[in-house]
């Protein structure tokens, strides 16, 4: 039977610190799409999802919305912005307490096209994206 003890913070190497500071500079946030579908119990469950989100992380969710599929999202989805320093925290309360559902996670580091197309973490099925919005995409980032 293993203790419990605290965690020994993880040091690095001067390179990957280097390297680390590097992509860390250019998350601004993170967006994390909790997926439904219209008119069904599953939005009530992604409302609750984001909720509790929210309320659990408070004072690094930086807003919540609702929206229909637009952009590169195929489905009606619950937006929460969070934190950059929060993720690690998000993703494990995620990984017990996505009910099921379709989530997306990606950073906003300014391309939008590498942010979903290359950086996303999917809980529950993998929805995708818009083939049409990513290919408008690529060529805004990828002239």
């Amino acid at each position: 039977m293993s203790e419990n003890k605290a965690r020994e913070p993880i040091t690095y190497g001067r390179q990957l610190q280097q390297e680390w500071q590097k992509i860390s500079d250019k998350i601004q946030e993170h967006h994390i799409h909790i997926y439904h579908e219209p008119e069904t119990d599953s939005k009530e469950t992604a409302q609750q999802v984001a909720d509790k989100l929210s309320a659990l992380f408070k004072g690094y969710v930086i807003k919540t919305s609702s929206g229909e599929a637009s952009g590169p999202h195929l489905k009606p989805n619950f937006l929460v912005h969070v934190q950059p320093e929060i993720l690690g925290e998000v993703v494990s309360w995620l990984q017990f307490n996505h009910q099921g559902l379709s989530i997306a996670i990606h950073p906003k580091t300014g391309n939008g096209l590498t942010d979903h197309r290359d950086h996303s973490i999917w809980f529950g099925k993998q929805i995708g994206y818009s083939t049409e919005f990513m290919e408008k995409m690529k060529r805004k980032y990828e002239p």
